[in-house]
């Protein structure tokens, strides 16, 4: 996957905020289990049954391609801690993913925000990954935002249904060598985006998703994380940030 300039990402932005009403928003992040067999002849003791899958970490734009992967990581690990230890997190968190300056959200002239990913309560609370609040004790304002985030958030459990309903190798474990296992999630990925780009996608494809979900322990976000969250909460219900229908779904 080829890295991003400040003008790509601007254009990922773009496009969520036409589709999702989601602005500032530069990918939908997530990560799924892709369940292996033991390998053959690789005999029971050499066989960890602990690490039984490898995990494939994704971020995706909002017509579902892939715009950055992570393989290789054992489904025992955890989504927040692989996504620290792989490249685009390093990336992240180093300033070096070319993100475009902080910007006001549209209708507004401050406070200038970040661009965020969209993710799921598996991933820590940052300035730029967005999760939902606790559904403990949620507030309206909460409650809108989350809704708000969840459709952002469509996109890569479709792009996951898609990868999945395209290359059906993963609808069951894969019995070959994890070295293998991964080339082939790889070269999966790779070509789900050349065939978004030919040919479009069977829209019945993103209505399932039989890839399994990472195993997850609850992290604390900073509070810059969470003023960054709140921000964007009293945005989506004001005049500027609401959209008609979104107090019809919480």
């Amino acid at each position: 996957m080829p890295e991003l300039t400040a003008e790509a990402w601007q254009k990922i932005a773009d496009d969520f905020q036409a589709t999702t009403s989601f602005p500032n928003c530069v990918g939908a992040l997530d990560a799924k289990d892709i369940r292996m067999k033991m390998p053959p002849n690789s005999g029971a003791k050499h066989w960890d049954a602990s690490r039984h899958s490898i995990v494939l970490l994704a971020l995706v734009d909002s017509s579902y391609k892939f715009i950055a992967i992570d393989v290789g990581a054992y489904g025992t690990t955890g989504c927040c801690s692989i996504f620290k230890k792989s490249n685009l997190g390093r990336k992240l968190k180093e300033g070096r993913l070319h993100l475009p300056q902080y910007k006001p959200l549209p209708g507004t002239s401050e406070p200038s925000m970040p661009y965020v990913f969209v993710a799921d309560e598996a991933f820590g609370l940052t300035k730029n990954i967005l999760r939902p609040y606790p559904n403990r004790n949620i507030t309206p304002v909460q409650k809108v935002f989350n809704y708000r985030l969840i459709r952002a958030r469509r996109a890569i459990d479709s792009a996951f249904g898609l990868l999945a309903n395209k290359w059906r190798v993963f609808y069951a474990p894969i019995q070959l060598e994890a070295n293998f296992v991964q080339d082939i999630i790889r070269a999966a990925c790779v070509l789900h985006n050349l065939v978004l780009l030919r040919d479009g996608f069977v829209f019945e494809d993103i209505l399932s998703n039989p890839l399994h979900d990472v195993a997850w322990s609850t992290v604390r976000g900073p509070v810059s994380g969470m003023l960054v969250r709140n921000s964007f909460a009293s945005y989506f219900v004001s005049p500027q940030g609401e959209i008609p229908w979104q107090n019809e779904k919480v």
